[in-house]
């Protein structure tokens, strides 16, 4: 049976590797700009990732990533070009037109807020490689599906730990690799995402835990830092 809490990925001493660098082109939010953008600071996050991969002996492949702009059905099921990124099975489906939407007045575009996302969907590629997102499918179902009070506990474990991978793949770009403010962006936005009290479904934490993983991750760049299947239920509320 594949781990969850004492998966090989939690081992001692696995983190994001520094890089000498990250060239990214400037920001163009348009659909094509996105995509632009993305597949430029996928290389990095890969070779950042790569070896911690190995040294735990899990396997390694490439992130695929898709832009979606009209509706398809992809192997997780079905989504449009207005949800949120969807991570499935070695593939971050990207909805450009819902990142360039969601900003406004108060909340203005920045190429930070695109990193940090793609961050966290890169968070559950780690998990997909480490047999984590196949043992989260089969332990939902054990427990009477993803939308049960057991079920959602496992989900936002599965979410805040992708959050909390996000923050150690920010971690090494942090030492001049991407400009501070990008970062710091990153770190920020990752941080307002999440649960907040209006939301009928609570599947992937309050954002005051989304703020505390994704810092932790941040500051320890330490996969075992991010065993959020060992956590309190209070830390994963």
């Amino acid at each position: 049976m594949i781990a969850l809490g004492d998966n090989p990925i939690h081992a001692a001493g696995l983190g994001a590797f520094d890089i000498q660098g990250c060239p990214l082109p400037g920001m163009d939010y348009t659909p094509s700009g996105q995509d632009r953008f993305l597949r430029a600071a996928l290389p990095c996050i890969e070779r950042m990732w790569q070896p911690s991969l190995e040294r735990a002996n899990l396997p390694y492949q490439p992130v695929e990533l898709v832009m979606v702009t009209s509706q398809i059905t992809n192997p997780c099921g079905s989504m449009g070009p207005d949800r949120t990124a969807m991570y499935c099975d070695g593939t971050i489906y990207w909805t450009p037109e819902h990142y360039a939407r969601e900003q406004g007045a108060a909340n203005p575009n920045h190429p930070g807020k695109y990193l940090g996302q793609l961050a966290h969907e890169y968070g559950h590629h780690v998990q997909w490689l480490s047999g984590i997102l196949r043992a989260t499918g089969q332990a939902q179902y054990d427990k009477g599906g993803w939308d049960t009070p057991e079920g959602l506990d496992i989900n936002r474990r599965k979410e805040l730990q992708a959050t909390c991978f996000g923050g150690m793949t920010l971690a090494p770009l942090s030492h001049g690799a991407v400009p501070s403010d990008v970062i710091s962006v990153a770190l920020m936005d990752a941080g307002n995402r999440g649960d907040y009290p209006q939301y009928p479904t609570r599947d992937h934490g309050a954002p005051e835990r989304n703020a505390a993983w994704v810092n932790h991750g941040f500051k320890t760049n330490e996969t075992s830092a991010c065993n959020t299947w060992l956590a309190s239920a209070a830390d994963v509320s």
